[in-house]
């Protein structure tokens, strides 16, 4: 019997990891899949059980990310090995594991690593993690709390990177040599990576993208106003701008308008937006459980900076990201620049003027989604049989 564990640490990655599963469920007939599954904060406003059902077990670990208070610290991460040391591991497993820049990964993978066990872990980026940290600078605050817990649990030492202005943009481990990263990407990205690509795992949605129904999504995030220090009227008006623009340039569309908030955000409509005859979305799902609902339904998709719109370009929708209109400062703009370097540019606009919004052809892009399983079962094949 083979076995793979699958470590979510993030909404993001669940409904990717449910893909691979289903891919080698049907494919695989001794093969046992767990899913390691780290309650993030983000879970607790979605409904997400259904994405277990390709899973044989699902293990639970609680959030963990760096805090302030060291003792505080150190009582948390004991409590997540303990957690960890609970679930009985097999001999000779692989694990999977989506970069997501945060503790909780990189504990996990220390710990694998130490088990004693012969297994192998493949890590996929799906934004550039694990490759770009030139710019940063060391924050030697949080790599000497890294290095603490490392040494605590028997780990190996960590190195964070910031901006220069603390903002975090990656952390590096020392990894194995016989582990693997892969970059998950469309096959229509012209980036070039130091990393070997996989295409994006599609299951239910194989097939020519048909429209039916019409739907455009704004996916917002007024979270940004404080994370980046924007100014709140200008961040307000420029969207308001943009969410007229964009109505206007689909009037003649029969197309029902969403406003999807952020799980940060509150579950509203903010007051500083006008009224665009703009529909809540009220489903609790991220944005890939949205694609995979409704995706035939979507005509486009619309964001400042949400990795949404780098997700559903690999499905063939028509996605545009505006962080350039905004003041946000230049090693910002870098920073949003890497997180959408290997989108399907097809399918994929980092608009730099209002007169942008709509370019993208729908009909001419109405594209056929590559079967890419055979990639996803060479894989398997040539880590583990």
């Amino acid at each position: 019997m083979k076995n793979i564990y699958y470590f979510c640490n993030h909404p993001y990655p669940l409904v990717i990891m449910d893909s691979i599963a289903t891919i080698y469920s049907k494919n695989f007939k001794d093969l046992r899949q767990y899913l390691i599954f780290v309650k993030h904060p983000y879970f607790n406003n979605l409904l997400y059980s259904e994405y277990f059902n390709n899973f044989d077990k699902v293990y639970y670990l609680p959030w963990i990310d760096y805090e302030n208070n060291v003792f505080k610290n150190i009582r948390k991460h004991r409590e997540y090995i303990g957690k960890l040391k609970s679930i009985p591991f097999e001999d000779s497993a692989l694990f999977f594991t989506i970069s997501y820049s945060d503790l909780a990964t990189n504990i996990f993978c220390n710990y694998i690593k130490n088990f004693g066990l012969n297994n192998k872990i493949i890590h996929f980026s799906i934004y550039g993690n694990f490759l770009d940290v030139s710019n940063g600078v060391l924050n030697i605050f949080k790599t000497i709390l890294a290095n603490l817990n490392a040494f605590l649990f028997n780990g190996r030492y960590l190195k964070i990177y910031t901006n220069s202005f603390g903002i975090l943009i990656d952390k590096i481990y020392t990894k194995d040599p016989h582990d693997q990263i892969f970059m998950l990407s469309s096959s229509n990205s012209n980036s070039i990576s130091k990393f070997p690509f996989i295409p994006y795992p599609l299951t239910l949605l194989n097939g020519s993208r048909k429209l039916t129904s019409k739907l455009l999504i704004f996916f917002a995030d007024t979270s940004l106003i404080d994370q980046y220090n924007l100014d709140s009227i200008l961040f307000y008006e420029i969207i308001n701008k943009m969410i007229s623009t964009i109505i206007k340039k689909y009037k003649n569309k029969n197309i029902k308008f969403i406003y999807k908030p952020h799980p940060l955000d509150k579950d509203c409509i903010p007051d500083q937006i006008k009224n665009y005859s703009l529909s809540l979305f009220g489903e609790k799902l991220t944005a890939e459980m949205i694609f995979l609902k409704y995706r035939n339904e979507i005509e486009a998709i619309y964001s400042i900076s949400s990795v949404a719109c780098l997700t559903g370009s690999y499905q063939g929708i028509p996605s545009y990201v505006a962080y350039r209109l905004f003041s946000f400062a230049e090693h910002e703009m870098k920073l949003f620049k890497q997180y959408f370097k290997y989108s399907n540019r097809q399918t994929f606009l980092e608009l730099q003027s209002f007169d942008e919004i709509g370019v993208i052809d729908n009909k001419k892009h109405e594209q056929k989604i590559d079967d890419n399983h055979d990639e996803w079962l060479n894989l398997l094949k040539n880590s583990i049989y």
